[in-house]
């Protein structure tokens, strides 16, 4: 609300200096010479506005100025106490955040994982939401996770012993898929019943 209030004081002061410059337009076609010679009372007059209004803009300038520096000093100390705010949540979840060292290294390990995931270092320095952070340490322990799953696998496939089938089993099962060919171009060339059946029959074989 503090801050709400100052941004509305702002751009109310910068309305106002607006509106004195649209009013300083008047006076930019006056030929000021000649006025003076030929109205002195009406060139002081609107010498004394003009200058009334120049003044009038400077103190509305240096109010602004003054209004966005209290505005900015707000913004630090509400941004102070949101970090405040989501330090306090991460450690209700994790008290080893409370842990400067842990934290730095947790916080690196992090950045490291969100940079390769497409993070940029500006969007890594404005994350502060706990939420945010909880997720992206999830991402990484499940990333983690299946990657020593994928070198366990892969590490038992490389020590399996080998299988090696003797010839004559060999033979057989290519004599059994010769045969199938056979059945198969068969059928294809008569379309016989019978033959889709000693087809069938031969498939539904065992090994």
């Amino acid at each position: 609300p503090i801050l709400s209030g100052l941004v509305g004081s702002e751009m109310c002061i910068r309305d106002r200096i607006d509106t004195n410059y649209a009013h300083l337009q008047q006076y930019a076609n006056i030929d000021w010479e000649t006025l003076k010679s030929q109205d002195k009372e009406e060139y002081l007059t609107k010498r004394d506005e003009y200058r009334q209004a120049q003044e009038s803009i400077q103190q509305l300038q240096v109010k602004a100025q003054e209004a966005q520096q209290q505005q900015e000093r707000e913004m630090q100390v509400q941004h102070q106490q949101m970090l405040q705010e989501e330090h306090a949540k991460m450690v209700s979840i994790l008290p080893e955040w409370n842990d400067p060292d842990t934290q730095r290294a947790i916080a690196k390990s992090l950045s490291e994982f969100a940079l390769s995931k497409g993070y940029t270092q500006e969007e890594l320095s404005q994350l502060v939401d706990h939420r945010s952070i909880l997720v992206l340490m999830q991402a990484k322990a499940y990333e983690d996770l299946t990657r020593k799953q994928h070198e366990v696998r892969a590490k038992k496939v490389k020590n399996k012993p080998k299988v090696v089938k003797s010839k004559a089993k060999r033979g057989k099962a290519d004599a059994s898929v010769s045969k199938r060919k056979e059945g198969m171009k068969r059928l294809r060339s008569t379309g016989h019943v019978d033959d889709a059946a000693s087809l069938l029959e031969d498939l539904l074989k065992p090994q």
